[in-house]
């Protein structure tokens, strides 16, 4: 049974969230042409596992939300704070949860870093907690977050230089008053080269989400054991490899469904599904619904 559904939209990325289920996305994120920036904030927001190369920072405003960034997992309270560098791999997970929480992402040439940020050092961990920086710090960044949200939403004269002005001043004392390390360092560095790895899977994993993936194949792909395979997937993801190849194609499909008026089982094959048995199971656990519901 479908719980709750609503649409949630950052820039012009739409993801779904339905019952007790976080959806798989695909992104598609849009700025405008002179301040590649977004800043919005949700509630009891659910997102799975994604990356991209822009760069993202959560604050909690209020309640609590669980959070995995490549292979830490956290649940976050009201003040915490949370920095996806270029690359990283992360997820949100609200259910049965109250949350509210700022999400503001950017691309990295906005403070002169042309490909990815930070470039030769990784934060000690992703995560900040409330306790952890001293109030007036805390206040100093949280106002920055606020004065940036103001400036985009009035769009008032040279807005856009103020708030990269902000960025700056935001980075800034993420650096200075977080613990970073040496991307070369030994434990950092087979950390970014698992990173890397699970990059290249997701990426897999969309690309031929239509075709008879298993785990076994997919990790011989990968040069990997079942074993740490499977244990890398799900460190990084919060899901099983069946759960998130599943919600890929139930995605797919649902798009297809609503979008064109081909035949529900023609679909059902087309998005990797080998009967419409199995597709109509899937489906309903996923979504709550069964696939005709949408027509």
């Amino acid at each position: 049974m479908i719980i709750a559904s609503k649409w949630t939209k950052i820039a012009k990325i739409n993801i779904i969230i339905v019952g007790d289920y976080m959806e798989y996305f695909h992104e598609n994120r849009v700025y405008s042409e002179d301040l590649p920036l977004s800043i919005q904030s949700h509630r009891e927001f659910n997102f799975y596992a994604h990356w991209h190369t822009d760069i993202e920072v959560v604050l909690v405003r209020d309640g609590s939300i669980t959070m995995g960034v490549n292979d830490e997992k956290r649940q976050l309270i009201k003040g915490d704070m949370a920095i996806c560098s270029s690359g990283d791999i992360h997820y949100f997970d609200s259910r049965g949860k109250y949350s509210d929480i700022l999400i503001l992402i950017f691309k990295s040439e906005l403070i002169g870093s042309p490909v990815k940020w930070p470039v030769d050092f990784r934060f000690l961990s992703p995560f900040i907690s409330s306790v952890q920086l001293d109030s007036s710090i805390w206040s100093q960044i949280s106002g920055v977050l606020d004065f940036i949200r103001h400036e985009i939403n009035q769009k008032n004269t040279a807005y856009e230089m103020l708030i990269k002005a902000k960025l700056y001043e935001l980075c800034a004392m993420l650096v200075r008053y977080t613990t970073s390390i040496g991307i070369a360092d030994t434990k950092k560095y087979k950390t970014h080269k698992r990173l890397e790895k699970m990059q290249r899977i997701l990426s897999y994993l969309q690309d031929n989400y239509i075709n008879d993936l298993t785990v076994i194949e997919t990790s011989k792909q990968f040069k990997m054991s079942q074993f740490h395979f499977c244990r890398l997937f799900k460190s990084m993801t919060g899901v099983n490899f069946k759960t998130y190849l599943n919600t890929i194609r139930v995605t797919r499909a649902e798009e297809l469904i609503v979008n064109t008026g081909k035949p529900i089982t023609e679909i059902a094959f087309e998005c990797g599904f080998n009967s419409i048995r199995t597709f109509n199971r899937v489906y309903k656990k996923i979504k709550g619904c069964t696939p005709s519901k949408l027509r």
